[in-house]
């Protein structure tokens, strides 16, 4: 009876550390471990606050100008539509590569802020490294001016309001940081003349 028995209690008369079971247990540990490091390093170690992305963000070779964004064919107006746009690169003068950053335009008009629209762009091939510069990134309001043709904007530049436009940015889980404002110029794309506010 008892050699019979023998076989079936090895398996909880044996020490632990020989057990199947223990060995699965010790090793789905380990990757947790490495999976908890790994997760420090790239992300916790890397992640920057919205204070540190301002201050390690400088925006350089800017211009703007308004573009046309849709031709208009309806039964009340045929026209088009231009808007305004910033062109811009972005340096990382900071220690910590940024990733995934995301970047937002709020464009508004000068006299009374009313917003015009926003343009936004997500970079998320690549993470910018320290001393790293960006490809250019171009912001495009979502709203402007309907007119005629290109010319009628110089027509009837009295109603021309001046613009400006707010750059926000973040950087993986970051809350939002705002960078700078820019004026918009009144160049409009395919026109060599620069619309003058009448006064």
């Amino acid at each position: 009876m008892n050699e019979k028995n023998d076989g079936f209690l090895d398996e909880y008369t044996r020490p632990r550390s020989s057990t199947p079971k223990f060995w699965l247990w010790l090793i789905l540990l380990a990757v947790l471990a490495g999976m908890a490091v790994l997760f420090k390093v790239t992300v916790l170690d890397t992640a920057v606050n919205e204070r540190e992305l301002a201050a390690s963000l400088e925006l350089f070779d800017i211009s703007s100008r308004w573009v046309v964004k849709e031709k208009i064919a309806d039964d009340d107006f045929k026209g088009i539509v231009v808007v305004p746009q910033i062109t811009f690169r972005a340096r990382n003068r900071g220690a910590k590569a940024l990733r995934s950053l995301f970047f937002l335009g709020v464009f508004r008009f000068l006299d009374d802020n009313k917003a015009i629209g926003e343009g936004y762009l997500l970079t998320a091939q690549k993470p910018l490294p320290p001393g790293g510069e960006s490809q250019p990134i171009q912001l495009t309001s979502t709203f402007g001016y309907r007119g005629q043709s290109l010319q009628s904007f110089d027509e009837y530049r009295r109603d021309w309001k001046g613009a400006y436009v707010e750059i926000y940015i973040k950087s993986g889980s970051s809350m939002p940081a705002f960078i700078k404002s820019y004026y918009i110029s009144r160049k409009i794309a395919g026109m060599d003349i620069d619309v003058k506010i009448a006064h």
